[in-house]
């Protein structure tokens, strides 16, 4: 497979009564993975004691555009 090329796959069952029609088709596409985000900076601003806001650079896409971001918190 290439990076940076979008496949589209269908899947089909067979069991002893013979083969199922085939799914919906499902786009897959591989690439490299994105850098790493600039650590996020909290805007105290708009923060309160129950809420914090936060804003952070996206980052460059490679082959795939980014489709998302998590924020985990401990």
């Amino acid at each position: 497979m290439v990076p940076g090329t979008h496949y589209f796959f269908q899947f089909a069952y067979r069991n002893g009564q013979g083969d199922s029609q085939l799914s919906d088709s499902t786009e897959i596409a591989f690439g490299d993975y994105p850098a790493a985000p600039l650590p996020p900076i909290k805007i105290d601003e708009s923060s309160t004691l129950t809420s914090i806001y936060l804003q952070w650079s996206y980052v460059n896409a490679t082959q795939v555009n980014v489709i998302g971001y998590e924020l985990w918190i401990d």
